[in-house]
């Protein structure tokens, strides 16, 4: 016995002094004089000893309960962005359609500006080699289209035709170095050349010194070269300068059209077509 109380004597003394308090308690506590000590007992031990093992039993259920909750949520978050991905490209493809109907709107304002019709066509592709500055459209000899004829879209000019298959064709940009066009100054009719620089821009050779010429003017062609009809914008001058010697004058001029740009444009059918000419605004 002793050595029991040895080996368990913190066991022995802590339920000591638990009763000792509960009689303590029991004693001191008004109660209905109905309840017994073991009523009391039953109160103030067993019920929370209950409590106790309800809410550790309600925590895995809470758990579970979360998890399910938290699997929903980003279930909805999954669909959800989903659904942003699907509205997302289809606002992306309103967009393209949009600009796509203004681009088509420009081009048939531009054909009915026509006295015969032109050859509508799509950009389909560029030359791959660094010798030109070309592109490929899906139009060709089947279409009408022939080597030398102009082509032009909606800002201006764009080039000349330089190969023609039954089905395609390789369009010359006037911003190559082998592309030479007839233009004229639109304020004051000064007649020049307009040649590539294989950059974005182009200038204007055979510009008379004496030629009345000013950063903002706009260049059309004049119609005098080529198969281009007359009035077709060209670009704007964007740089004079004039030395101090020789007949001819400096000009660089910022093409109408972007040619990174190109998507449709026309081929000119025939020299002979006219076009109603670019307006002066700027």
């Amino acid at each position: 016995m002793l050595l029991f109380l040895r080996r368990h004597r913190v066991l022995v003394v802590t339920s000591f002094m638990l009763l000792v308090a509960l009689y303590v308690v029991s004693a001191h506590w008004e109660r209905p004089k109905d309840l017994t000590f073991l009523d009391n007992l039953g109160l103030y031990v067993v019920v929370p000893l209950q409590l106790g093992v309800r809410w550790a039993l309600a925590q895995p259920i809470g758990l579970w309960h979360n998890y399910l909750y938290l699997v929903k949520v980003r279930q909805e978050n999954v669909r959800l962005r989903g659904e942003i991905a699907r509205l997302q490209g289809e606002v992306g493809r309103l967009l393209e359609a949009d600009q796509a109907n203004r681009r088509l709107r420009a081009l048939l304002e531009f054909k009915e500006r026509a006295v015969i019709p032109l050859i509508a066509a799509e950009v389909i592709g560029r030359d791959p080699s660094n010798w030109f500055k070309a592109v490929l459209i899906d139009r060709g000899t089947e279409d009408g289209v022939r080597r030398g004829m102009a082509v032009v879209n909606a800002d201006g000019a764009v080039g000349t035709v330089m190969q023609a298959s039954r089905r395609a064709a390789k369009v010359l940009l006037l911003i190559d170095t082998n592309s030479s066009l007839g233009v004229m100054v639109q304020r004051t009719r000064a007649k020049a050349i307009l040649v590539g620089t294989l950059e974005d821009r182009a200038q204007l050779k055979y510009l008379r010194r004496s030629d009345d010429v000013a950063v903002g003017d706009l260049v059309v062609s004049s119609g005098l070269t080529g198969t281009y009809p007359k009035g077709i914008a060209v670009g704007r001058v964007s740089q004079v300068e004039k030395k101090g010697y020789g007949i001819f004058q400096y000009a660089e001029v910022t093409p109408s059209v972007d040619f990174s740009r190109l998507e449709e444009v026309f081929v000119v059918p025939d020299g002979r077509a006219e076009i109603a000419e670019a307006p002066a605004a700027r």
